[in-house]
């Protein structure tokens, strides 16, 4: 087996089939799907899909066709975020701010990979991506620095406040396969 994955196409959908959020939130990023030609620019200049599965092209048709199997697509999570896409794409849509707002939409309804659903834990927990624990806390003695840096960790009060606005996911969506 050459090892690649091969998916379903985006069904087409009615307009009344289809997820008014998913449409509107690509609008409002910059990404009309009405002007995507489907060129597949965004998916050559993909840093992420040389090293991926990750297929730009094919994110942004089932997110143009409003299906909402798109929020559940491990993929969208691969992005990177370099905007390569963007700087290429002949109309000058905003293919990487579509991909963040589907995966905040994604987020909302459940849907999130198990590994950042543990670092948004940890961000809720700690004020950080990367906790100091006792291994950081020696390093950090031996080069002569404070055992905690003089951020989030140094305020725990500070943290708590802001882990009561911040970082409050759904539950995981029931559907959801695990893509870990």
């Amino acid at each position: 087996m050459s090892g690649t994955r091969y998916k379903a196409p985006p069904s087409v959908r009615t307009p009344l089939e289809k997820d008014p959020e998913i449409e509107e939130a690509l609008i409002k990023a910059g990404f009309d799907p009405n002007l995507c030609m489907q060129c597949g620019t965004c998916t050559a200049s993909c840093l992420s899909g040389r090293w991926t599965a990750m297929r730009t092209r094919e994110i942004m048709r089932k997110a143009a066709f409003g299906d909402e199997s798109v929020l559940s697509d491990p993929d969208i999570w691969l992005c990177t975020t370099c905007y390569a896409c963007y700087d290429r794409c002949p109309r000058d849509l905003k293919v990487t701010d579509a991909i963040i707002v589907l995966r905040n939409i994604a987020s909302e309804r459940g849907f999130i990979a198990d590994k950042h659903r543990k670092t948004v834990d940890i961000l809720h927990k700690t004020g950080h991506a990367v906790p100091i624990n006792d291994k950081i806390k020696a390093i950090r003695k031996e080069l002569g620095l404070p055992e905690i840096p003089p951020t989030a960790f140094a305020y725990p009060e500070e943290v708590r406040k802001m882990a009561q606005m911040l970082f409050i996911l759904p539950p995981k969506h029931e559907d959801e396969e695990d893509t870990q």
